[in-house]
């Protein structure tokens, strides 16, 4: 399938960061075609340029979003995965945020999006019974989701 426009990737990519919250940066514009061009195909699409025109031309169906999630996110999953984020997460944002909390009603709601098969709440769970002596007597609330049905195994 032939590259689309520029532009044309450019728009899907905002639409895509809008709609789905996944993000394609300029520099990643061929990689995204690439996958594009898988979906395409699978959708039945022979012209690529034509066929982000269509998927951006009215609100995606769910269908439509599911073979997107697909075909654009990795999949990969893994306890403490991407090092840097959790050592910010242990050592910067929440000390912070249980000191406020400790203030207040001990209790914590966290998101974990983007984690395939649940490796990564399990992972901020280890940062906090670190970071929580007395772990027990909060409230913690870790919410995990993942966009991909197909890899997805936690809710």
């Amino acid at each position: 399938m032939k590259r689309p426009k520029t532009e044309t990737l450019r728009q899907f990519a905002r639409m895509l960061a809008r709609k789905m919250g996944l993000h394609f940066p300029e520099e990643r514009l061929d990689d995204l075609a690439a996958k594009l061009a898988a979906a395409g195909r699978e959708a039945g699409h022979q012209d690529l340029e034509k066929y982000l025109l269509w998927l951006m031309s009215a609100p995606l169906k769910r269908e439509q979003i599911e073979l997107l999630a697909r075909v654009l996110t990795i999949g990969e999953t893994y306890f403490l995965r991407d090092p840097k984020s959790y050592q910010v997460l242990e050592q910067v944002l929440l000390p912070g945020l249980i000191a406020a909390r400790r203030a207040a009603d001990k209790t914590l709601r966290i998101w974990s999006a983007g984690c395939s098969t649940g490796e990564e709440p399990y992972s901020i769970a280890i940062l906090l019974s670190r970071a929580i002596p007395d772990l027990a007597d909060w409230k913690i609330v870790l919410h995990a989701s993942d966009i991909n049905p197909q890899t997805s195994a936690v809710g």
